[in-house]
């Protein structure tokens, strides 16, 4: 029985098959990129060394020559889909009311305030 997925995401499975497939595992990717690890990134003979364990090019990205038996359906399945997951923006009036917590904000508007009075006090005169 498959585990189940989010979509894009890869299943329990492929990570064990990254590794059968191409020179690096899903995991050790992962933990490449997010931990910045330029050790593990020579190791592997810099991004040359990488683009080659995967598979791919560096100027022209993953090209049907380059695939082999690999399809990028499968691609996708190991390795999840390249997309930034969307988030909610927020309303206009939320970030404007947000902003009014601000310290400079508040300081700037009662001098603001302070000011207005002034003048309004000396017209008045």
């Amino acid at each position: 029985m498959a585990s189940p997925r989010h979509e894009g995401q890869p299943l329990v499975s492929d990570f064990q098959e990254a590794s059968s497939c191409y020179g690096i595992s899903l995991t050790e990717l992962t933990d490449m990129n997010e931990n910045k690890d330029r050790e593990k990134l020579e190791s592997m003979g810099g991004v040359q060394g990488l683009a080659k364990a995967l598979s791919t090019s560096t100027s022209d990205g993953v090209t049907l020559a380059a695939q082999g038996d690999l399809s990028l359906a499968h691609r996708q399945r190991i390795f999840g889909a390249n997309a930034f997951k969307e988030v909610k923006q927020k309303a206009f009036l939320s970030l404007l009311f947000g902003n009014l917590k601000d310290p400079t904000l508040i300081l700037l508007m009662v001098a603001a305030l302070v000011t207005n009075l002034s003048i309004t006090n000396t017209c008045l005169l």
